[in-house]
């Protein structure tokens, strides 16, 4: 499935589009699926005619398929890193966020060799080399989502920067992603989020998942990631 032209198309379009909900384009699922499908955006005048927004999402959703793929090969091998992003990757996803770089340094470490935002980065890949069931893999998404968006190490690309980041965690574990099949969902999604994010704010982190809220917000991502697995299996 994950050389599957087709599904990366399906599942990118989706992704980008849930995207737009924080920057608007005026492009619908079916053009941005045409547009990855068709390898479309990378043609000369693509950023003239789409818009730079829009063709740099579209880049990154290349550079995610890409890593997947070269993680599920060296998982296949058994070589090379079992989760083929670097920090470099990372960045770069970053830096086609934002132009401007303003947070650039979240990704240096300091004198004393410690960097949180890596830590928290590193503290969720080790769901990926753990034999982890969807359930682990989602509380620990929840509890980094819930640190990010507190700490919001990107400013106001923290949050997009984790979806598209946990988007190819789950895609490279073989669950479905978090990608709401109607606007009142993901609308619905993002209160239950908003409201789970002050009850934590002023906790530490080990206690995230005794706030009143995150069982509902944990019941409702896996609900969603099972209904879109099985959208996917039908491709």
């Amino acid at each position: 499935m994950y050389k599957n032209k087709e599904v990366w198309a399906t599942i990118g379009s989706k992704i980008v589009s849930n995207i737009s909900y924080y920057w608007e384009f005026s492009f619908s699922e079916d053009e941005i699926f045409e547009l990855i499908a068709n390898d479309e955006y990378l043609l000369d005048d693509s950023q003239e005619v789409y818009g730079k927004r829009l063709i740099d999402f579209l880049k990154i959703w290349e550079l995610i398929r890409v890593k997947i793929i070269e993680s599920k090969e060296n998982n296949r091998n058994k070589s090379g890193k079992t989760w083929a992003f670097t920090i470099e990757d990372y960045k770069t996803i970053y830096l086609l966020l934002d132009e401007e770089a303003k947070y650039k340094d979240a990704f240096s470490k300091y004198d004393d060799g410690r960097s949180e935002t890596l830590e928290m980065i590193s503290f969720f890949e080790e769901s990926l080399i753990e034999e982890a069931t969807l359930e682990a893999f989602l509380e620990d998404m929840l509890i980094t989502f819930i640190y990010f968006a507190i700490e919001k190490p990107f400013g106001e690309h923290t949050i997009v920067f984790f979806d598209l980041i946990s988007s190819a965690m789950i895609l490279y574990k073989g669950f479905g992603p978090i990608f709401p099949t109607y606007k009142d969902e993901m609308e619905e999604i993002k209160n239950q989020l908003n409201s789970l994010i002050r009850q934590c704010t002023g906790m530490k982190i080990e206690h995230y998942n005794r706030a009143p809220g995150f069982q509902s917000c944990f019941k409702k991502l896996l609900d969603v990631s099972e209904t879109t697995k099985l959208l996917l299996d039908a491709i």
